[in-house]
């Protein structure tokens, strides 16, 4: 996993250029949807509401790299080892997902709100879409889809 700031992105070689460029290129007024940005590498523009943390859930890909923004909004992505964690929905290869137990140990939160990024690499366990404070709020977000 990768935490940083969107102002350091350029630093990352494995970020490929037309992701940075569509990265840095991004506005929050851009329409929600599916975006094809190069060969294996598309972004989705969503917007939802948060989850509380009892709704949580780990998830991990194995096809795709993620690169998460928030584009409106502030919230909360959960971080923790894929060991001794219960896988409670099996692979979906079509999804590219696979979801785990949340339980509470191990864990690293980070706090997306829009200055950030946070990139995660196959296999490795995730739980956006918390609410910080437990109250939900909409938020809008980009994740962009990186093919390993």
């Amino acid at each position: 996993m990768i935490y940083d700031i969107l102002e350091n992105i350029s630093r990352y070689n494995q970020i490929q250029k037309q992701a940075k460029d569509f990265i840095i290129g991004l506005s929050s007024d851009i329409p929600l949807g599916r975006y094809e940005i190069s060969d294996g590498i598309y972004a989705n523009i969503e917007e939802y509401s948060t989850k509380r943390i009892e709704e949580a859930k780990f998830e991990a890909h194995r096809k795709y790299i993620d690169i998460q923004i928030l584009l409106k909004g502030y919230e909360r992505l959960d971080f923790a080892p894929i060991k001794d964690r219960k896988i409670i929905e099996p692979y979906d290869e079509t999804r590219d997902i696979e979801f785990f137990e949340y339980g509470n140990t191990d864990i690293t939160p980070c706090f997306l709100d829009g200055k950030n990024f946070v990139m995660l690499f196959g296999g490795e366990l995730h739980a956006p879409q918390i609410s910080p404070d437990g109250d939900r709020k909409t938020v809008k977000k980009v994740v962009v889809k990186v093919r390993i």
